[in-house]
């Protein structure tokens, strides 16, 4: 894990350990302690090796990451939504993505600003991960 959290930190995303195997931060103050700073990153994983990772979104240097959460479970496809949106005109440019472990997908995007965070966001299991979140 320490290594992919390096790894992610180099292409300059702010990471941060979670507890094993689930999305709670493992520090308090994490969305100012967020880092790409090796040196940080090698202290909190050398300290948790099997810390899970955390990437926070919002502002960053030069703009703000804002992830699309297309959740695909309890009945709910994010998907079809995503889908429906791109069928009335709604642009969702390529990206980086991310699988995640209950079939749905992270889309990051990188914009001037961030926009609020919020659940449903863009219609059923389409969340926005922005200011303030991860």
């Amino acid at each position: 894990m320490k290594t992919q959290a390096l790894c992610l930190a180099s292409q300059g995303f702010n990471v941060f350990p979670l507890v094993p195997m689930a999305k709670t931060p493992l520090i308090t103050k994490w969305p100012e302690l967020a880092t790409t700073d090796p040196a940080q990153i090698e202290i909190w994983w050398n300290k948790s090796p099997k810390a899970n990772i955390g990437i926070a979104t919002g502002r960053y240097k030069n703009g703000a990451l804002i992830v699309v959460d297309e959740d695909n479970k309890n009945g709910v496809s994010g998907a079809a939504t995503l889908l429906a949106l791109e069928m009335k005109g709604a642009e969702f440019p390529k990206t980086l993505t991310a699988c995640t472990p209950t079939g749905g997908r992270h889309y990051f995007y990188f914009a001037f600003n961030g926009v609020s965070s919020g659940a449903g966001k863009l219609g059923k299991g389409l969340d926005v991960k922005s200011s303030g979140g991860y």
